[in-house]
């Protein structure tokens, strides 16, 4: 299978935690980002420095409306 790291804003972590769990079972690793707000603008800010850092192996794949 294919590695899934998600990275998600503390808070959001926290209001989704259902969302966090059915990601975990499907063997995510879900990243909280404690940075700024701890929402979505964080979580994204965070994913694209990561994915800068990594990009010979790794893809970046958004899967919110972002923009």
């Amino acid at each position: 299978g294919m590695e899934c790291k998600v990275f998600m804003g503390e808070e959001d972590v926290r209001r989704q935690q259902l969302n966090v769990f059915r990601m975990q079972l499907l063997g995510a690793e879900v990243i909280p980002v404690t940075s700024g707000n701890k929402t979505l603008k964080d979580a994204t800010n965070e994913a694209m420095r990561y994915w800068v850092q990594h990009c010979e192996d790794h893809f970046y794949i958004i899967g919110s409306v972002v923009g």
